[in-house]
């Protein structure tokens, strides 16, 4: 009999895989939660079954849910505990609670093991510069002015990942450090400026970007983790190549000069010198012995680059010419006999590279020929142009004459196309728009799909004085007003022909004021969404709005550099207050409606309101200033300026009390805490700030953003804070904490979806299709197989309430009976 228990098991480790029934076994989890045997008690515990399922399936979404359940079920225990003062039960809930959190680090730690996560696919938030199919066709690299690069799954048109730099660092940056004197040498970073260009390596393990920020980076593909940094051109860095082999990398500048650099290092081989203005293009040759480059200056210029012995001549061939304007791109044939430029003069030519000779002009777009590709068999060429069109081209070289005829024209695009490339079996093509990648069959010229995401940068947010709604304005020239309390997406408000630049709401939150780069003011009814009027007067962007505390009249600051002063029940304008010399980008009021205050090119200026007379100017900033604001109390003002500082001002001498330092970069947004107490900050840097007032002192640093933070605003209560970004989402933040409680995102299609960092979402009917589920480097699925566990208004709106996602679970598994 004592053998039994042996054969038993004996039996079960013979058995095939597929006896281990999953959904068997997570039925068996699922009762042993129910029975509150978590991680002790009779007949097995759920922590314990869910770990078998784990063995058995790394990436099972509802065993990973089953432990943040255990989680959340002692979490809630432990706070029932603290609160009656049982501390021996709250020590033991702590150990337990850690029992969970070392089966989740042990499993996470399983080279197969990784847990999904749920994210919103965002796309890019301006325009695509740059993009390169990988070596198999099956991933696609894309780079653009939002300082980023995008990985994408080509087949379903997923995005797998974002390039910004490293992912667990404070504000995205690694610092370098000489020892011996404590000195900055440089800050490791994502690219902080408009990504121009990309490659991939010939294995498709790493890829190439080239940035206005003067550097070039090197990414592994499968983490997307950044490698290095290419330190050298002194101007942006317009175009990138890998050498065949991988072992080179070559740069294109607008300091006028290419750059071979070896990878392995990051060191600069080469400075090749010979263009005489910027250089737009590179290529290297099929053999990696050549290397083509384009200029602004009209020309086409080979280098040999080929690496002998550990040195390269850097040697000028001949130079092409025959373009009457730039040349935007070049490209060589699969065998490395023949070149393609494209030029602003609107051809393409054909050459010969062994003679240089020009064998043909390839006419057909009506604006500039912004990209040019060889498809991979020699036999096509595609062309992207300002026009809007991309067209295919027969470039076949048959008996030493090519035809150069115009085989299809590609429409689809709604502005210029910047990018084009060929998938390596020829049979599709991508291009790249404002932000939009496009994904053609070349047969037919049909468009398969579109890669896409949101819709543009949230540049103004605003909390209604009720705290219960929240106001977003967006490139995308609408405004979107939320329900703070679930996050849901109420309406979206829609009129203006521009980019919004401001929203603000009226003291008893039934209208709401927006500014745009149509040069109007609009006034909108909350309750409706309908627009009642539409000021105009300004002669230029509107970049700034504010309602008196009375709500009778609005002001605002443009482009044109005036203030106007508005009466809202009219639309009418009252007067127009004149003194600056250069843009007016902020404007505020006073608490008591008597004063106002602008900020302009290194000034500030304050203001009476009744007769619209100057009182005085406020310097101090050395650049321009963006944002202004007053305490509550109306006593101090706060400024934020391009030179990266914020300055507190005592509003009745106009004295400056302090600045405030710790941003790397511009300060777009500030705001003061209902009390007066605290201040918060948003910058070009990526992140908020939280400022103590009296002592200038930075307490906390908010990160989560991807890019600009352009707008911030406290709730009422002071216990939310609120963002706007250029990465297209807005952010709610516990103050207390600095956590980030849910992005809300509002997409092209009037779809949205408000998402916890956990990835507990709520969305519209069919915004969903805008989440995706990443499980490891390249393993991306849509949502629908995890709804059921991810799709949970109801964490989300606890999530808002209390400030905590965890607190929210916690709440929301509150059935709990007493363990056993």
């Amino acid at each position: 009999m004592q053998y039994i228990p042996l054969i038993v098991s004996l039996i079960f480790f013979m058995m095939p895989a597929q006896a281990f029934d999953l959904s068997q076994k997570l039925a068996e989890c699922e009762t042993h939660f129910k029975a509150n045997r978590l991680t002790s008690g009779k007949g097995g515990t759920a922590l314990a079954c869910y770990e078998a399922v784990l063995k058995k399936d790394p990436t099972n979404s509802e065993a990973w849910l089953g432990l943040e359940k255990i989680k959340a079920r002692y979490q809630s225990l432990m706070n029932r505990a603290l609160n009656l003062g049982q501390q021996s039960k709250v020590q033991t809930y702590q150990r337990r609670i850690g029992l969970v959190d070392d089966l989740i680090k042990t499993r996470l730690n399983t080279p197969t093991t990784t847990k999904p996560e749920v994210f919103v696919q965002l796309g890019h938030s301006s325009y695509v510069n740059a993009m390169a199919f990988s070596p198999d066709g099956k991933l696609a690299l894309s780079g653009s002015e939002d300082n980023t690069l995008k990985l994408w799954e080509v087949s379903s048109g997923r995005e797998i990942r974002s390039l910004t730099g490293h992912s667990e660092s404070v504000n995205n940056t690694l610092k370098l450090w000489e020892v011996s004197s404590g000195r900055e040498i440089r800050s490791l970073t994502g690219h902080s400026e408009s990504v121009n260009a990309v490659a991939f390596s010939h294995d498709g393990k790493l890829a190439l970007s080239g940035s206005n920020d003067n550097t070039l980076k090197l990414w592994e593909v499968s983490s997307g983790s950044e490698i290095r940094t290419f330190y050298g051109h002194s101007y942006i860095v317009s175009a990138v190549a890998f050498s065949p082999d991988g072992k080179l990398a070559l740069s294109g500048s607008g300091d006028n000069t290419l750059k071979l650099w070896e990878v392995s290092s990051g060191r600069e081989i080469r400075s090749l010198t010979g263009h005489s203005e910027s250089v737009s293009a590179v290529a290297f040759s099929p053999d990696g012995k050549l290397a083509l480059s384009g200029s602004h200056d009209g020309t086409l210029k080979l280098w040999d680059v080929y690496w002998r012995d550990f040195v390269s001549s850097g040697r000028e061939i001949p130079s092409l010419t025959g373009h009457s304007e730039s040349v935007s791109a070049v490209a060589f044939s699969p065998d490395g006999k023949l070149a393609l430029s494209g030029s602003r003069d609107r051809t393409m030519k054909l050459w010969e590279v062994s003679s240089g000779r020009e064998i043909r002009s390839l006419t057909g777009h009506s604006e500039s020929v912004s990209a040019v590709a060889f498809s991979p068999d020699g036999k096509l060429a595609l062309s992207g142009s300002h026009d809007g069109t991309l067209k295919l081209w027969d470039v076949y070289w048959r008996d030493f004459v090519s035809s150069g005829r115009e085989i299809r024209s590609l429409t689809g695009h709604s502005g210029s196309v910047w990018a084009v490339a060929f998938s390596p079996d020829s049979k599709l093509a991508l291009s790249g728009s404002y932000r939009r990648l496009k994904l053609w069959e070349v047969s037919s010229g049909r468009e398969i799909r579109s890669l896409t995401g949101h819709s543009g940068s949230v540049n103004a947010v605003a909390f209604s004085p009720d705290g219960k709604l929240a106001l977003s304005g967006s490139k995308d020239r609408t405004m979107k007003l939320w329900e703070v309390s679930s996050g849901h997406e109420i309406r979206s408000l829609t009129g203006h022909s521009g980019s919004v630049n401001a929203v603000a709401f009226s003291p008893d939150s039934k209208l709401a004021l927006s500014s745009s780069r149509d040069n109007t003011l609009k006034q909108w009814s909350v309750s409706s969404g309908r627009e009642i009027h539409s000021l105009t007067g300004h002669s230029d962007w509107v970049r700034a709005v504010a309602f008196s505390p009375d709500g009778k009249l609005a002001l605002s600051g443009s482009n044109d550099n005036t203030l106007k002063l508005w009466d809202v029940s009219s639309g009418r304008e009252i007067r127009s207050l004149t003194g600056h010399s250069d843009w007016v980008r902020a404007v505020a009021f006073s608490p008591d409606g008597k004063l106002a205050l602008s900020g302009s090119w290194k000034t500030l200026k304050l203001w009476e309101v009744s007769s619209g007379r100057e009182i005085r100017s406020l310097t101090g900033h050395s650049s321009a200033v963006y944002v202004v604001a007053f305490s509550p109390d109306g006593k101090l003002a706060l400024s934020g300026s391009h030179d990266g500082t914020l300055k507190l001002w005592e509003v009745s001498s106009g004295r400056e009390i302090r600045s405030l330092t710790g941003h790397s970069s511009s300060v777009w947004a500030v705001a003061f805490s209902p009390d007066g107490k605290l201040a918060l900050s948003g910058s070009h840097d990526g992140t908020l700030k939280l400022w103590n007032v009296s002592s200038g002192r930075e307490i906390r640093s908010l990160t989560g953003h991807s890019d600009w933070v352009r707008a911030v605003a406290f709730s009422p209560d002071g216990k939310l804070a609120l963002s706007g970004s250029r990465d297209s989402t807005t952010r709610l933040w516990n103050v207390q904490t600095g956590k980030e409680i849910a992005k809300m995102v509002a997409f092209d299609d009037s779809e949205w979806v408000t998402i916890t960092p956990e990835g507990y979402y709520t969305a519209s009917l069919n915004g969903a299709k805008y989440l995706n589920v990443r499980i490891g480097d390249f393993q991306v699925y849509s949502i629908d197989q995890y709804e059921a566990i991810y799709h949970r208004p109801d964490i989300v709106k606890l999530a808002i309430k209390l400030g905590d996602t965890q607190q929210a679970i916690a709440q929301a598994t509150h059935d709990a009976q007493p363990i056993q």
